[in-house]
């Protein structure tokens, strides 16, 4: 585990700064304390020492003073461990760690033995002390002996670090799930494509038949399995943020009303569903499939929790924030906020638990299998422009709080209709670009059942040379080039400039698809999201060969 100072040095350098200037003051007060009282050094509007803080013998009321502006705790004990001084901080962290006061001795903090805790670490490391309770603290404590000439003793520096570790959690989780993203994305990606070259070679066996004595001629469940994989690898790319999305403005409020009482019916009749918001509208700018989905995984995380029944409350509120406003992720923006709090009083997540919640098939249940349900949830929160934090103390149940920007910003609707009927082609010439040769074979066989002569590119290199030589005689170009990363942009701008009459079909994987805009603007007839099933490719090719238009089939 990292710790409060690590790689930090501006912590570090002032921290010694601290510890040097409360030697410093220690020393002065000693010196002031071997003096007769009326010829100590003071102002004569010195205030009275504080009561319960210092013995008569303690260092003069202006060391006392000076150790109340410093922002750490600072404790004095004897040689005996009892209590000689304590300032303003170290009496509230006192009033959590100990029952001992002034005069008496100290023998635990925070339940850790004194004699631990005065024990230098090896590395100068810090001690650590963790309070338990509904409301986790934790606190690092230094300590300094005092030399045995001016009669023994320590010093503690007392620091609570519970709000500095909890951003440092936060920002090593949102690291790690930053890196697990990333391989997401390209496993996703990988997935789709094997999935789109299976589907593709089922429906095209449906269709002509398997010719096989022992092969059945229905393919569907191949075909079933296969789209629902590609379901799942679009669950990876939720999770990832980097799925396709259609948002829309919606009312939070409206959402929940509708999806509580189907929720309810999942549940057992031992859960309760309670739901509760201030009076107002809670609008965000959503997919509401997306939020449907975010909202289930909870219940079935908030199920699981409570396998003896229990209370499952959602609680919307509204949140303004202002420059100067301490914020719950320091990424936050501000402006206004809706804060959607899931609570369960279920059995709890330990710390090490939680550090892992949104973790991709991660499960605290033994044999069990595990899914993407919280880790989905966190990627549709990101996706929305979300924040989502957990807070749990076992068994006092878990407490999810996810934060929405309340913007409304609309978008164009996205999605087509699944023809009925599959358009057959008239022999036309199409050219299909494809840097995977697996997925350039399984569209091109097709691509020919479907009627069309088909020529084929591995690169837009390559491709431009084919238009080059073939001319007019290509009807359509159909590219499965990313738009970015292999060129597939590039490639539409070209055969624009070369070959202005071209039409194009642009197929585009889950990760791209955010990028069809840039590609129907340079004049791409449709964006077809892969893998394509038969109708609808049929269809759009079809439509493509027959008119110009610009459109995206989901």
């Amino acid at each position: 585990m990292r710790r409060a100072h690590d790689g930090h040095p501006e912590f570090d350098r002032k921290l010694a700064a601290l510890q040097q200037r409360v030697d410093q003051l220690y020393h002065q007060a000693c010196a002031d304390s071997t003096q007769p009282a009326e010829e100590r050094p003071g102002r004569a509007d010195s205030p009275p020492p504080l009561p319960g803080v210092m013995p008569p013998h303690a260092p003069g009321p202006q060391g006392l003073d000076l150790l109340q502006y410093v922002p750490a705790g600072v404790v004095q004990l004897d040689a005996n461990y009892r209590l000689v001084l304590a300032n303003a901080t170290a009496r509230r962290y006192f009033a959590l760690l100990t029952p001992a006061t002034v005069g008496e001795r100290v023998s635990a903090l925070g339940g850790t033995p004194i004699e631990e805790l005065v024990t230098p670490r090896i590395g100068g490391l810090p001690h650590e002390v963790v309070l338990a309770g509904p409301m986790r603290r934790l606190f690092i404590i230094r300590p300094r002996a005092l030399p045995e000439t001016e009669a023994g003793g320590w010093i503690l520096l007392i620091q609570d670090v519970t709000a500095e570790r909890l951003m440092q959690r936060q920002r090593a989780q949102q690291e790690r799930l930053a890196a697990m993203e990333q391989l997401v994305v390209g496993l996703a990606n990988e997935f789709s494509t094997l999935l789109y070259c299976i589907i593709g070679y089922a429906e095209l066996l449906q269709t002509q038949g398997t010719g096989s004595k022992t092969l059945p001629d229905d393919l569907s469940p191949i075909v079933r399995w296969g789209y629902r994989g590609v379901e799942i690898a679009r669950h990876l790319l939720d999770f990832s943020g980097q799925s396709h999305t259609q948002f829309r403005p919606h009312n939070l409020l409206l959402i929940l009303n509708k999806l509580i009482p189907l929720l309810q019916d999942s549940l057992p009749a031992s859960i309760h569903v309670v739901l509760d918001s201030a009076p107002g509208a809670y609008l965000i700018n959503a997919d509401i499939a997306l939020i449907r989905q975010l909202l289930t995984n909870l219940t079935v995380n908030a199920r699981d929790a409570m396998p003896d029944g229990g209370v499952l409350y959602f609680c919307l509120s509204h949140l303004h924030l202002c420059p100067d406003d301490p914020r719950p992720y320091p990424n936050m923006g501000d402006g206004e906020w809706v804060t959607l709090t899931v609570a369960d009083t279920g059995i709890g997540l330990p710390p090490q638990v939680q550090e892992r919640i949104f973790d991709p098939f991660f499960t605290t249940q033994t044999g069990v299998y595990a899914g993407l349900g919280l880790a989905q949830a966190h990627g549709i929160v990101k996706q929305h422009g979300g924040y989502m934090a957990v807070m749990s103390q076992p068994p006092h149940g878990t407490i999810f709080t996810l934060y929405l920007p309340s913007q409304a910003v609309s978008e164009e609707a996205t999605g087509g209709a699944m023809p009925e009927a599959v358009p057959r082609g008239q022999s036309e010439t199409l050219l299909l670009v494809d840097n995977d040769s697996l997925g350039r074979e399984a569209l091109r066989l097709t691509l020919q059942y479907l009627g069309y002569q088909v020529l084929t590119a591995a690169s837009s290199r390559e491709a431009l040379a084919m238009c080059d030589y073939h001319g007019d005689a290509i009807a359509l170009v159909l590219t499965a080039l990313a738009p970015a990363a292999q060129g597939g942009l590039a490639l539409v701008r070209a055969l624009r400039q070369r070959h202005p009459n071209v039409k194009v079909i642009a197929l585009m994987g889950e990760l791209h698809w955010p990028a069809r805009h840039d590609l129907l603007a340079q004049g791409v007839i449709t964006c077809l999201r892969q893998p394509p099933d038969l109708p609808l490719l049929a269809q759009a090719v079809s439509q493509s060969l027959g008119s110009c238009y610009g459109d995206h089939i989901g």
